[in-house]
Formats: structure tokens, sequence, C-alpha cells
């Protein structure tokens, strides 16, 4: 039972990620001032066009900017995007530079480690059918902790840098 928890505590981390990044660039790209774009987005948007056409009228560089976002969090049916693989620090680094906010701005040294442990332990779990060493009831409530630590400060730093580039919170 704890060795499910793993995957099923990675699986809730992830899916946040995921929906948190198509949620803050939708909210940013439905209300904010073109000149405020923060320069990592603008280059999200900009490669994946390059007609002047497409940025201005369809279909606009709003919706290409939640385009590409939903492309890389949750990948393109029709195209070469096959979302987010692993909600590692690096991966949750490149997706939230095309939302243009920084998603673990408030995440503690200790606790990006304890991140990519749990992501090696829920490898170990579902690609191996291996248990990780020493674990126990214990090891499963950390991780279970420390994504619910990780998803609330990620949280309020969205909404502040949110907030900052618009002019009013998401949420």
């Amino acid at each position: 039972m704890f060795v499910a928890s793993v995957a099923l505590t990675y699986a809730a981390w992830e899916a946040y990620v995921e929906d948190a990044a198509v949620e803050v660039s939708a909210f940013l790209a439905d209300n904010i001032d073109p000149g405020r774009v923060p320069a990592s987005a603008r280059s999200a948007i900009e490669s994946v066009s390059s007609s002047a056409w497409e940025l201005t009228v369809h279909p606009g560089w709003r919706e290409i900017w939640k385009a590409r976002v939903v492309a890389l969090a949750k990948g393109d049916p029709n195209g070469d995007q096959f979302g987010m693989n692993t909600a590692g620090t690096k991966q949750i680094e490149l997706l939230y530079s095309a939302v243009g906010v920084s998603f673990l701005k408030k995440t503690t040294r200790d606790d990006r480690k304890e991140l990519e442990a749990l992501i090696d332990a829920r490898g170990k779990v579902v690609h191996s059918a291996n248990t990780p060493e020493s674990f126990n009831k214990q090891a499963a409530r950390d991780y279970r902790n420390l994504v619910e630590r990780l998803a609330i400060d990620a949280d309020a730093t969205m909404r502040d840098q949110a907030r900052n580039l618009v002019g009013h919170a998401p949420w």
C-alpha cells in the first residue's frame, strides 16, 4: 500500500504542475498587456509562429501562447509534442519558462532534492516493480507532505507573479 502511495502522490504532483501551467498561461494570455509579456513566454510564442498573420490576426499571439503551453504540458495529438514526461525540476523550469513565471521560485534546495527522490522512487515502483530501499509508512507521508508543501508554495508564487504582470490575481 505504501508503494502505491508513491505512484499516486507523484501522479497528483505531475497533474498539478501541468494543470497549473495551463491555467496560469491562460489567465496571463487573456489579461496581460502585450508590452508586459515576459521574454521567455515571448520566445515560446515566437518559436511556433513565424508569420505576422498568425501572431496578429489568426489565431493571434494570445491563442498561440495558450496552445504552446498546453502542448508542452499535456501534449499535442496533432503534432510532435508529447507533453511533460516527468515533473522534475528541470522539466518544470522548461515548461514554466513558456508560461512566463517561475514555478519553483520559493522551493528550497532540500525540497528540490526530495522531489528528485520522489521521482526516483516512483520510477522504481512503476517501471521495475521494485520498492525503494528503507520504504515505510513515514516515507509515504513525507512524500505526500512534500507535494502539498511544494504545491502551496508554487501556488502563492504564481499568484504573486501573475498579479505583478497583470494587476490582479488569478485566484
